[in-house]
């Protein structure tokens, strides 16, 4: 027996679609070039990239938004997003290096290659549980995921130190080395077994924190809270753009302590209370956090650099499109001079450390 089924979502030709463009009010200025741009960015991407911000009111754009500004506004955003998943590639290499660094200091390089249920209670491995923070619940799990790391991976370098390659000439290896591991983890990963380093003796969280940071006015609780809430913000922000999701516009799930923050600044001369509060709702949380934690004076400078110049061949397209996007990204308009006296501070932090 056949059975007709009401589909909540339905496909649409473009014909189709570009009658449901207009039902939402958005302007199409040429029905020919609405064929091209919905046969390159789809319906679904350019609806639901941006509805969740000032352009969209009561289940419609607002006057003025069209097929056009839409597209522009999504390649703009791809652009920048590549700005900032470069140098947030860069961030979490300069974690996983501190990390293996340390945990190969304090611990060992030893972790057997082959499976063994008991390898976060061999003693002689740097994955060892009892190495770890016990007030943290999720340690086993976190070393466990590790583990299968080892085992689960077949990707270079992890494949070569398994297994070696014998037409290389090359030989396995007996052990896993921590800088080895951390080049077969996700960001995340990283960022959890930071979380799970000891405090009691040699503080290994602070060793880590303090080659991001010089902020001797910051008490070490104060300090370690903004950096893993740094972190976290930027793994959310990370794995929504390798997804190819929207970026000017991300509603984040974390947020940075205000107060931190103003302390972090310590110049109400780059931030004042209005500033703070206006990150709230902005991708500029994760301009701020990125050119905090870059580890080189002239990354972040070069960084300033090329959003200056995104920004300034976007303005030039169209003021119109200038405008729209940063109400869309929820960014002030002197956003980047800001960015650039946050970059002379940190400079200044380094120089007096």
């Amino acid at each position: 027996m056949n059975m007709t089924i009401n589909l909540d979502k339905p496909f649409y030709n473009y014909e189709q679609q570009i009658q449901r463009l207009k039902y939402k009010n958005i302007q199409i200025e040429n029905k020919d070039k609405a064929y091209e741009i919905l046969s390159c960015v789809s319906y679904f991407t350019l609806i639901n990239s941006y509805k969740n911000s000032h352009l969209y009111k009561d289940n419609k754009f607002v006057t003025g938004v069209s097929l056009e500004i839409l597209k522009d506004l999504y390649y703009f955003d791809l652009e920048l997003q590549g700005i900032l998943f470069k140098y947030l590639t860069i961030i979490e290499a300069s974690l996983k290096t501190k990390l293996s660094y340390e945990i190969s200091k304090k611990f060992g390089v030893y972790t057997p290659i082959e499976n063994r249920n008991e390898s976060i209670d061999l003693t002689t491995s740097y994955l060892n549980r009892k190495l770890y923070s016990s007030t943290n619940s999720n340690r086993n799990k976190i070393l466990g995921k590790l583990r299968k790391h080892i085992q689960s991976s077949y990707e270079n370098p992890l494949k070569l130190y398994k297994y070696g390659d014998k037409e290389k000439g090359i030989s396995a290896k007996n052990h896993i080395p921590p800088w080895v591991l951390v080049k077969n983890i996700y960001f995340k990963d990283a960022i959890d077994w930071y979380s799970i380093l000891p405090a009691n003796g040699e503080d290994l969280k602070l060793n880590i924190i303090k080659q991001f940071y010089n902020k001797n006015y910051f008490n070490n609780e104060d300090l370690k809270n903004f950096f893993i809430s740094s972190l976290k913000i930027l793994n959310q922000y990370r794995n929504a753009i390798a997804h190819n999701n929207k970026s000017i516009n991300i509603k984040l799930t974390r947020e940075l302590d205000i107060r931190l923050v103003e302390k972090f600044t310590n110049d109400k001369y780059v931030f004042n209370s209005s500033d703070i509060k206006h990150m709230k709702e902005s991708i500029f949380p994760i301009l701020f956090i990125i050119i905090t934690l870059l580890p080189i004076e002239y990354l972040r400078a070069k960084m300033i650099v090329e959003l200056e110049q995104i920004f300034k061949k976007l303005k030039k397209q169209s003021n119109d499109l200038y405008n729209i996007t940063l109400l869309v990204a929820n960014l002030q308009p002197d956003f980047l001079d800001k960015l650039a006296k946050l970059v002379i501070n940190i400079h200044r932090d380094k120089v007096n450390k």
